[in-house]
């Protein structure tokens, strides 16, 4: 008996949720109690992993793997927030991809390994060493787990989605995903292949040891809610289907798929795109029988949904889930109102095909786009007339050949990708000559769109996920997007080759996002030497700053209220400085700092009061005294006018103290109580440290909410900051330092912006300043497209956050 085969009572099988929003809300919510989970995990590790890194690294006798690994811990310490959120947003990606990819997983294979014999031997050892390298974690983590809830998860996942079950690498949640978004999530901050291959061996006792745990949490939530309640072994025959129709199930009328006219009876046919989306031409739940299909699980009665429509320009009533067939029903209702003149059902149906759900649950018996529609929009893309630059909304000669050879649903699918070129044009994020390019894009577009209708509602559909990633690439404040710029150039050279190799295979694409990625480390290597000066010298700004703050609370104790302004101005203001460029100073072994602390002693006593007796000490000190201080204001390029009056006024004081000082006389009258700062007997002067004592101490303010304020920002988001005219510009936050005292922001080719931590604060505060939320162009695009009542290319008024 095969152990991965499986069978659900009957009974159990018939609680699985029949209607679509349902289950689909359960996958949400599984989505996120293992996304939740598998951060923790991440946050823990990296809590740990610098002990565990530096133990290591003092057990190796290997010079370059010690420092790789010491190289590791730097970079935890360093990137310790950015590593956690990119394992979030890479592991999102990798779960909704391997959702739908799943349900092809034939096609999957081959997209992913579309390697030509040829191209094999270009492949780097450093490639192969990073595979070998996660196939041996993976392999370790599978190891630990336990079948049981492996098989589990497995089977209620692909019962939730009402699919065949997953593969055991290829579900959602399988240790390769979880890999493969932390390799990425690495690999985005360029670590060496050692490093690398140090961090990833760092997580993965903390994957290992965690995932039953997450697994054995999915199943029970899912049997919670009676999916798949009991599961057991039982041999099935693979070519026998998974699911039967209900019993008054609707029909729905078959549609033969692009390419499957020959399916053998007649039967259902399917037409499936690179990207894994599979569309029925038969019933509801109907699976095209496969020879060499594995055995699946069976789950009688799971998934049958009962008829029903709604009006189609309110659409279903509030909570009302809708079966496939009802839901087909409402889209072609929507799909008429529209071809009809009618905005709410243009309004309606981009709602609809806007909806993860519709995709992500339901296997709706969409039409395929006709040959004819896909050859002659081939021939209009290959000819070069679509010009870049030349309009914002679709061409008119797409918009009529989709008139004469499209269906309705193909007319509506074509209106709605023009309002996102209108989008596109009118987004002001998006550089001039990026959007250029990808308003070339316009019939590669519209052809993906009507090769795999789920373009609008699926953020891994090839064209969405190009889009998104030219748009993130100009859009980068740091990047070069000037005309016949490197990066202008190669995007354009790129898309030239889409448009010729492009036809109806949507694999294009995932060659097309290699070659971008290429491009995208081309242009970070260009700027790599420029932004490491820029980190070298704001880490020398961020030991400045953080040895000034440390100089003036020293300073602001050995002062008191006898202090003189004119000498606490001076000290806080200047001596502070001179004080922390010795301290930060090549090879200062701290003799300069304290050299300079114990000038700053002497000074204060000298303007303090005095008996007649201090008198001939101070003539004593005086000359050792005023050469520090030259020393000290001639390092720091103190102004000649300032310097000069601060001199000024020290010999004032001088001389109004020591006319006090005879005055006084002797020393049987005390001049105060507890000075912090007293001269010896021997001339040498000590320093009192009274904070226990509850002195008065004129230390910094505290940056405490500025801290508080700004802990939350990470390395490489966007802010828009207003000038003092008010224009607004983005910037790049290209650099926090380790203490959070100093933020750089950067715009290509403008000089480098920094700001200490309270004025950072104060510029968010006040709304100067503002975070641009991380989201995808087309996610805002689509956003917008679907709040929008009428989402037509003649009367779309532009969203206020893109024009």
């Amino acid at each position: 008996m095969d152990p991965h085969t499986v069978r659900t009572d009957s009974a159990g099988a018939q609680n699985v949720p029949a209607q679509a929003r349902k289950r689909f809300e359960l996958l949400q919510e599984c989505r996120e109690l293992i996304l939740a989970r598998l951060v923790s995990t991440v946050a823990d590790a990296l809590n740990k992993m610098s002990d565990d890194l530096t133990a290591e690294a003092l057990k190796s006798k290997q010079d370059e793997h010690r420092q790789a690994l010491l190289d590791a811990v730097m970079m935890v310490r360093e990137n310790r927030a950015e590593i956690e959120a990119r394992f979030r947003r890479c592991f999102g990606d990798v779960f909704e991809r391997r959702l739908f990819a799943a349900k092809d997983t034939k096609d999957a294979n081959a997209v992913a390994g579309k390697l030509r014999a040829d191209e094999l031997e270009l492949v780097s050892d450093e490639v192969i060493q990073d595979k070998l390298t996660v196939d041996r974690l993976i392999g370790k983590a599978r190891g630990q787990l336990d079948p049981d809830e492996v098989l589990g998860v497995r089977a209620r996942l692909g019962a939730l989605l009402d699919r065949e079950w997953f593969e055991e690498n290829r579900h959602p949640a399988a240790p390769e995903a979880i890999f493969e978004a932390l390799k990425t999530a690495l690999a985005e901050l360029s670590p060496s292949p050692q490093v690398k291959a140090a961090l990833l061996d760092a997580f993965e006792p903390y994957v290992s040891s965690n995932l039953n745990s997450i697994y054995a949490s999915v199943n029970e939530r899912l049997r919670s809610h009676q999916i798949l309640p009991k599961i057991r072994p039982q041999v099935q025959n693979a070519a026998s289907p998974r699911r039967a129709a209900a019993p008054g199930a609707p029909d729905v009328p078959a549609t033969p798929a692009a390419g499957a006219a020959g399916a053998p009876g007649g039967g259902p046919a399917a037409s499936r795109s690179a990207a894994g989306y599979t569309i029925h031409g038969g019933a509801p739940g109907a699976v095209a029988a496969s020879g060499d299909a594995p055995p699946q699980p069976v789950a009688d009665g799971a998934g049958a949904a009962a008829a029903g429509a709604s009006d189609a320009a309110g659409g279903p009533a509030a909570g009302e889930a809708l079966a496939p067939a009802a839901q087909l029903a409402l889209l072609q209702q929507a799909i008429a109102q529209a071809t009809s003149g009618k905005a709410s059902g243009r309004a309606h149906a981009a709602r609809m095909l806007s909806d993860p759900a519709m995709f992500g649950v339901a296997d709706l018996p969409l039409s395929p786009v006709e040959p004819p529609l896909l050859a002659a929009l081939t021939d209009l893309q290959q000819s070069g007339e679509i010009v870049a630059g030349e309009q914002a909304s679709v061409h008119p000669e797409i918009v009529s050949k989709v008139r004469e050879h499209g269906s309705a649903l193909d007319q509506v699918t074509v209106e709605i990708v023009s309002v996102v070129f209108d989008y596109i044009y009118a987004d002001r994020r998006i550089p001039d000559p990026i959007k250029q390019q990808l308003l070339r894009l316009q019939v590669a577009a519209v052809k993906a769109a009507l090769l795999d209708r789920s373009f609008f509602a699926r953020r891994q559909h090839p064209m969405r996920r190009m889009i998104d990633r030219i748009s993130d690439l100009g859009a980068d404040p740091d990047a070069d997007v000037s005309p016949g710029s490197p990066l202008v150039t190669a995007l354009a050279q790129l898309i030239d080759w889409i448009l010729v190799e492009f036809d109806t295979d949507l694999g294009v694409f995932a060659e097309a996002l290699e070659r971008l990625e290429s491009i995208a480390r081309d242009e970070a290597e260009r700027r790599a030497a420029h932004l490491a000066e820029i980190e070298r010298e704001a880490a020398l700004k961020e030991a400045l700053a953080v040895a000034e703050e440390q100089a003036r609370t020293e300073l602001g104790q050995r002062m008191d209220k006898e202090t003189p302004a004119f000498l606490r101005e001076f000290l806080y203001r200047w001596w502070t400085i001179a004080l922390a460029r010795w301290k930060v100073g090549a090879g200062d072994d701290g003799s300069a700092w304290a050299d300079g602390l114990r000038a700053a002693e002497y000074l204060i006593w000298s303007v303090a009061p005095k008996h007649g007796e201090d008198v001939s000490r101070l003539a004593t000190i005086l000359p050792r005294m005023i050469r520090a201080l030259n020393l000290g204001v001639s390092s720091i390029e103190m102004p000649r006018e300032e310097r000069d009056r601060f001199f000024d006024e020290l010999l004032q004081a001088h001389t109004r103290e020591i006319e006090a000082a005879k005055k006084r006389g002797g020393t049987s009258q005390p001049v105060r109580s507890k000075p912090s700062v007293r001269l010896e007997s021997d001339g040498s002067v000590r320093f009192v440290d009274r904070r226990g004592e509850g002195a008065r101490s004129d230390e910094v303010p505290t940056l405490a909410a500025a801290e508080l304020l700004l802990q939350s920002l990470r390395r490489g988001q966007r802010v828009e900051l207003a000038d003092a005219a008010g224009a607004a510009k983005v910037y790049k936050l290209a650099w926090i330092s380790p203490a959070r005292k100093l933020f750089v922001l950067t715009r290509y080719p403008e000089p480098p912006l920094t700001f200490a931590s309270s004025e950072f604060a104060s510029l968010l505060d006040s709304e100067r300043a503002r975070l641009i939320a991380d989201e995808s162009a087309m996610d805002r695009m689509i956003e917008a497209l679907t709040r929008d009542p009428a989402p037509t290319a003649a009367s779309q008024p532009i969203p206020a956050e893109l024009a």
